[in-house]
């Protein structure tokens, strides 16, 4: 079933980010065409103990922080090198890394502070002329593309910390991330993880994954290394423990509040799966063969 892509805001006020409560408010969903793309991915988990595979590549990020004329930026070189530390230390496992190639400031009142609209029709993305403009004018091809803003907001008014295309988006090599949620830990490796292929670990779009993952091979996130997820949103408290009562059944969810996927507190998403992992690896032999 096709579904609205997302709303982007870029407001000349940064919402309020509270680092310990806020959840991660990601706007990335999936279109016709990357579910389909879905069906191409086939991925040998082995055996738990082996070693994960190793990639040894370094991937380049351009990255363009807008602002307003008589505004600061927001952010600076030092932050954003900060955070592309703390992204390859979670990408460590599979050594791959990232490096930042470019930092460009865009001074543009409209980029900034007028809403832009994109949805799914059909198999395709529409987008907004100024959405348009800012993947346009200001991006390095065979490159991740980061966009830093001040403010997203979903298609029904909820903030959002980012949201990416995914591989099935072709031509998109693109993420778009607040300037307050760059500085958390987990919002770049979060996306970076859509832009390589991985959904949410409360994804439904396949079907909803049984308590007890006897489906976990078709539904949720596809990945049965990871736990049956209800959305975490509103339900960890301040020492990342679930206290959700979601339940199918007679079964409750237990779900980790842990995975890098999930919609727990950004300070709480610290890791990825094994098969998280192995389909990133997929994503980048098969599906992101043009990144250097």
């Amino acid at each position: 079933m096709d579904k609205k892509y997302f709303v982007v805001l870029f407001s000349a006020l940064v919402f309020s980010f509270v680092p310990v409560l806020a959840q991660d408010g990601c706007g990335t969903v999936f279109s016709t065409s990357q579910k389909t793309l879905e069906n191409s991915v086939v991925i040998s988990e082995g055996k738990a103990t082996e070693s994960l595979p190793q990639v040894n590549r370094t991937l380049s990020i351009a990255v363009f922080v807008v602002y307003s004329q008589g505004n600061v930026a927001g952010i600076t070189d030092v932050n954003i090198q900060n955070a592309i530390n703390t992204l390859n230390q979670y990408f460590n496992p599979i050594a791959l890394k990232f490096q930042k190639c470019s930092v460009d400031y865009i001074d543009n009142y409209q980029l900034n502070t007028e809403l832009t609209h994109a949805h799914v029709s059909g198999n395709k993305i529409v987008i907004s002329d100024h959405e348009k403009d800012l993947l346009t004018l200001y991006n390095v091809p065979n490159t991740i593309n980061l966009y830093l803003v001040n403010a997203i907001t979903d298609t029904v008014g909820r903030p959002a910390c980012g949201f990416t295309y995914m591989p099935g988006d072709a031509g998109k090599n693109s993420i778009f991330v607040t300037k307050s949620c760059i500085l958390d830990g987990s919002t770049l490796a979060h996306q970076i993880g859509h832009f390589l292929n991985l959904y949410h670990t409360s994804e439904i779009s396949f079907g909803v994954e049984l308590i007890n993952e006897s489906n976990c091979k078709t539904a949720g996130d596809r990945c049965c290394d990871t736990d049956a997820d209800p959305n975490l949103t509103g339900q960890v408290d301040n020492n990342c423990v679930y206290y959700g009562l979601s339940k199918v059944g007679t079964d409750f969810y237990h779900p980790s509040t842990k995975n890098m996927m999930s919609l727990s507190p950004v300070n709480c998403r610290c890791v990825f799966s094994r098969t998280q992992f192995l389909r990133m690896i997929d994503a980048l032999t098969r599906l992101r063969t043009s990144l250097h």
